[in-house]
């Protein structure tokens, strides 16, 4: 019976675990992505949707222009979405939406 039990125990947990969601590999790929002039001030993940919405600060028009080039050029990415950007203070605060690949959370 207690074999029969811890067995069945690691079936579930195997289960568990196949079907996980894992956002941990995604601070790797901002961290390899992002231009020194750019900051992140949020940071909204939508699993179901597989989107990342990130606010934040360049400093200045041409360094947002490459931020974005590189989230293009990015392997795990589908999509990205300029929600918003207006310079505030002699930077450029801005809002976008990545769109990521099926099966990068896994």
């Amino acid at each position: 019976d207690e074999f029969v039990r811890f067995y069945s125990q690691l079936a579930n947990l195997q289960t568990l675990l196949a079907t996980h969601v894992s956002a941990s590999p995604l601070f790797g790929l901002l961290e390899s992505r992002t231009n020194t002039t750019v900051s992140y001030a949020t940071m909204e993940l939508r699993v179901p949707e597989r989107k990342i919405v990130l606010e934040g600060f360049a400093s200045n028009y041409k360094s947002f222009a490459e931020q974005l080039q590189s989230f293009t050029e990015t392997q795990g990415g589908e999509s990205v979405i300029v929600n918003d950007s207006n310079a505030l203070d002699g930077k450029v605060k801005f809002r976008i939406t990545i769109t990521l690949r099926t099966g990068i959370f896994k």
